[in-house]
């Protein structure tokens, strides 16, 4: 999940593989599902990874 500030606005598909450190063993294979919000902080749009969105 990637958060701005406390709102999620993403979710991604990561895989694992062995690296150095954590943050170079994970990767996006794809975002899932992205969230925007208004200038208020609330949420007005979900997008899925076809690009079809709920306003």
């Amino acid at each position: 999940m990637r958060y701005d500030r406390k709102h999620i606005v993403a979710i991604d598909y990561q895989q694992f593989s062995p690296a150095d450190n954590l943050e170079d063993a994970w990767s996006t294979i794809q975002t899932l599902v992205t969230y925007s919000y208004d200038a208020h902080q609330r949420l007005i749009e979900a997008k899925n990874a076809a690009g079809e969105a709920e306003r």
